[in-house]
Parts: structure tokens; sequence; C-alpha cells
């Protein structure tokens, strides 16, 4: 049996270096992998320690990047199944023992301290695992080892669940449900896998037993692969490279958020198919959604299939999120570098986004399987439905366009239409939206926008001219006056030099002579305090230069009055 058994290993060893032998250039690549994997973790690592000592909360997710070998060989080996196709299992057993290594250095650094015997558990159900396929020729020593494992797993993941370290279980709050549902439906399993192992169904205990074995360890290697590229992705973001984009510098907080949900994603689709496919369920599963997406429904002379719909919400909604990035890098960092006119930029993210947008809708019918020559009825009934009805949908659509790229209102401009006054938030297809000075946001028609008269106070630059009017008492010196609101205008650093500020006596009032200041500021959104601020120094400046503002005085002149009335008024003259 022993001599079997060697004989049997010694295959498996040629079987790998003939695998090898045909494969160099995956070795190489490999090792390529490790090699330029621990030179950016190394330079992360250098980065991550210029942080400030009080940042702890960054610390925490790059805590990883203190061990930047065993970061890369957990990222190389966590690509092994890509790189070794239908890889012999020896080989696979090797790589697993491999990445051991980084599990166990890198693990304890991001778990909690009541964790890590859990994982130290774990990596030592994979050895012995390992040890019973190579004891597989000794029948009932393999069998009664394979019980001990599941038994001992079992056991491993029922403390796992216990509630005092539920609350440290490394999971985000929404899927703590799915992984405590997840962990029971394994134990579950466990135990059958042991109990079938007892009565002789090998073949069923080994299927269900190692699907667990596989789908647990597999789980904590993307774990840690998970937490690697959390530290890259929070270390990258702020390395002095990174921060010199301003969509790194104004939105790094979402750019984090956004990266790391598509990276969980993808971990958790590739748990799936491991999983799957440890279970020997995968082709049973992609035949059966195969066979349903495939299945054709017939609607007159319409012939779509469930995998079609399928296939038009994909390609639709990967065109919509390729446009929005696009979008996003256009805004933030290449067009702000470029010296183009104001309204420009958003003109061009604009076009591009609907004409994505129209392209991905052509793009997503046809991988759908429809027939784009059937659309001619659709366009002679939407050619009906413009003359019926839509004529108001087309006409705003036409000014959508007439605003985009003739541009005499712009995104951030400050317009008056009508009764309305407020800022131009955004320009859409149909729409636009104005946010007035209450903080109200008004949906304005497009067609309103071309057509009715709009007065845009920000079109050409942001400069308001304001003016400010005050009266003197008469027998004031009319120059003086001048001089005194023209020297208010030149003390506040608000106003501007060119055009000059300038003051007029403007006529002879009833109670006095008045005078206007005009002047003209480039802070547009300031005018109304500056305009306040102005009138308290010219109240100011007239009050210590001694120069009266008046009352209105009027003469009364009584055509009648009580003889009284009369007398009081008399001698109240006399006396005075």
């Amino acid at each position: 049996m022993i001599e079997h058994e060697k004989e049997a290993f010694l295959r498996n060893i040629a079987g790998v270096r003939a695998y090898l032998g045909d494969r160099r250039d995956r070795v190489l690549i490999h090792v390529l992998v490790i090699i330029f994997a621990f030179f950016v973790l190394r330079y992360l690592k250098g980065v991550a320690l210029r942080w400030p000592e009080d940042d702890e909360s960054i610390r925490a997710s790059a805590a990883v990047l203190a061990r930047p070998f065993a970061g890369a060989l957990l990222v190389a080996y966590s690509l092994s199944w890509t790189i070794y196709p239908a890889a012999p299992f020896l080989l696979l057993d090797l790589l697993g023992l491999i990445g051991l290594v980084p599990l166990v250095r890198l693990l304890p650094l991001v778990l909690h301290r009541s964790e890590h015997g859990f994982v130290y558990a774990l990596v030592a159900i994979y050895i012995i695992d390992i040890v019973r396929e190579l004891i597989t020729p000794l029948a009932t020593l393999e069998r009664l080892v394979f019980m001990g494992e599941m038994l001992a797993t079992a056991v491993i993941l029922a403390r796992a669940m216990r509630p005092v370290r539920i609350e440290h279980l490394p999971v985000r709050g929404g899927l703590l449900p799915f992984t405590g549902a997840a962990i029971r439906l394994a134990i579950a399993l466990l135990v059958v896998a042991a109990g079938a192992d007892a009565l002789g169904r090998t073949a069923f205990a080994l299927v269900l037993g190692e699907g667990v074995l596989t789908s647990t360890f597999v789980a904590l290697v993307l774990y840690g692969v998970y937490r690697v590229n959390d530290g890259v992705v929070e270390v990258l973001l702020r390395s002095p490279v990174a921060s010199r984009l301003n969509m790194v510098r104004g939105h790094r907080v979402q750019i984090t958020r956004r990266i790391l949900r598509i990276l969980r994603a993808v971990l958790v689709l590739v748990w799936v198919y491991i999983t799957a496919d440890g279970f020997a369920v995968w082709n049973w599963m992609v035949e059966s959604v195969t066979s349903a997406l495939s299945a054709e429904v017939a609607v007159g002379d319409l012939v779509f299939s469930p995998g079609g719909i399928v296939t038009f919400f994909l390609v639709f909604i990967v065109a919509l999120n390729f446009s929005r990035l696009l979008r996003f890098t256009l805004e933030q960092d290449v067009l702000p570098r470029m010296r183009l006119p104001r309204g420009v930029p958003y003109a061009i993210t604009a076009t591009l986004h609907y004409g994505i947008l129209v392209v991905a809708m052509i793009a997503a019918l046809a991988a759908a399987g429809i027939d784009l020559g059937k659309f001619s009825l659709i366009a002679g009934a939407l050619g009906v439905g413009v003359g019926f009805g839509l004529q108001n949908v087309v006409n705003n659509f036409v000014s959508g366009l007439i605003l985009l790229f003739e541009r005499p209102i712009q995104t951030n401009d400050v317009i008056e239409v009508g009764t309305l006054l407020g800022t131009v938030r955004r320009i859409g297809i149909r729409s636009s939206t104005l946010r007035t000075l209450d903080g109200a946001e008004v949906i304005v028609p497009n067609a309103t926008l071309v057509s009715d008269t709009v007065v845009n106070w920000t079109l050409s630059d942001r400069q308001r001219r304001i003016e400010t009017s005050v009266g003197v008492k008469y027998g004031t010196d009319p120059e003086r006056v001048i001089e005194l609101l023209l020297q208010v205008a030149r003390d506040d650093d608000r106003i501007l030099e060119h055009p000059a500020p300038d003051a007029l006596f403007v006529g002879f009032g009833d109670s006095s002579l008045d005078f206007s200041l005009r002047a003209w500021t480039g802070r547009y959104g300031e005018w109304i305090q500056i305009r306040s601020d102005l009138n308290v120094a010219v109240n100011r400046a007239l009050a210590e230069a001694g120069i009266e503002i008046p009352f209105p005085q009027r003469d009364l002149h009584l055509r009648s009055v009580a003889a009284e009335a009369g007398s009081a008024l008399a001698r109240s003259d006399e006396e005075s």
C-alpha cells in the first residue's frame, strides 16, 4: 500500500513538472506579478508612514501594507486560478500552502484579537485536508481524517457564531444576516457530510465536505485580498501623484467608496463561482440559466427573450456608468486644464453624455436581438404623436440643443425670467433648473428660455453696478458731498477701479439736495451686502462731516380753524 501511494505521489509530481514545463511563460508571469506587487506595496507603505500619527482611521485601513511581501504573495496567489488554468490538483494544493503564509501574516493585522484563533484553526484544517488527499490510498484512515475535518470545522464555525464574536465579524452591517445564515448552512452541510461518510456514502460526503471547505477557505482568502486592496486604494488616493488630480482632491471619499464597492462585487462573484464549482453545480447552474434566458416569447411579429432583455439593460447600464465616469473625468481634470470659453466645457460633456446614451440605446437594442429595421413603424407612430400632442416635448428638446450650442445661458449664470430671478444649476435636454434667491429650485422649460425675454446678469462677466441715493439739506456744498461719496467708494476694496465709481448731483428735491453714488463690483454674489455696507459708510461719513440728512418739509396753509385753536396759535407765535 505504501509503495502504491509513493508511486501515485511521484506520478503527481511528474504531472506538475510536465504542466509547468509546458507553461514556463505562466511561471514567469506569476513571478513578475509578485515582484511588481511587492514594489508597489512597498512604495505605498512609505507613503502611509508619512501620514500624521493621529490619523488612526486611515492607518487602520493601510495596516496590511506593513508587510508588503506577504501582501504581494496573497495577491499573486489569488490570481493563480487564472494564471494556471486546468492545473493539476497537487499544484493547486502547493499554491494553497504558499497562500497560507500571507494569510497568517496579514489577517491578524486587520481582524479583532478574538478572531485570530479562528483564522489559525481554519489554516490548520486546510493543511490537514491537503494531507488527507495524500493518504487517499489508505481508505479507512482517510475517511476517519475526513470525518474529523468535518466535525472540527463545524465546531470552529459554531464558535464563530457566538454572540460575543458576532459583533467582531469582518462584514458590513447589511451582510451580517446573510453571513450568519451562510455559516449555519455550512455547519449543517458539514454535519451531513460527516454522517454520510460514516454511512459509507463517501462520494456524496466528499462533494459536500470539499465544497464547504473550499467555500470557507476561499472566503478567507478573498477577504484578505479585499483588505490588501482596501489599503492600496486608501494610500494610493492620498499619494502625491494622485493628489495632483482635481477629482481626487475634491472627491476622494466618494471615489474610494465606489472603487471598493466594485471590488466587493467582483470578489463576491468570484466566491460564488468557486463555491458553485466546489459543489460541482456550476455547469448545471450555467445550463439552467442559459436555458431560461434563451426561451423566446413572440408578440405579433416581434420576438424577444429574457436573455435579450437582460442584455439590453446590462449594455445600457454599463454605457450609462461609462458616460458618467467620462463626464466626471472631463469636468474635473481634463477640460479645466484647457483654455475654453465659459460654457463650452458643459456643452462638450452634455453632448458626449447624450451621444453615448443614444449609441448605447441602439447598441442595447441590437444586442437584445431586436431588428432595428422594424423601428420605422415606431418612427412613423412618433411622427403622428408629435403632430397630435408632443409638439411641446420636441420644442423643448430642440430648444435644449440651442441652449447647449449657442450658449446664451450657461450654468451658474444669474438670470431673470419673468418674475423669477436665480442661478442656473443645470441645462437639461428638455428643461433647465433655476435656483432662486429664496432657495427654491424651479424647473423651467427650455422653450421658455429660448422664446421669452431673459435677462442674463452674468453672461459675459460677473460685474454688477451698485447705486445708492442720498439727500442732504439745502445749503450744503455739493462738491464736498460728491468728494465724500467718492472717497467712501474708494475705501471699499470690493469696488472696482475700472470702471471707476461715480458720484452725481441728480437734482433738487422737495426737502433736500439729491445725490447718487454709482460703483461697480466684480463680486456679483455679494452685491446686496456691498450696497448695504456702502450705505452704512455714506451715513457715517456725512455724520462725521456734520452734513445733515433732512426730514421731509412741508408748508401748511390753514383756511379755517376753531377760535380756541387760532388763539393758541397766536399766543405761540407771539411767544416765539
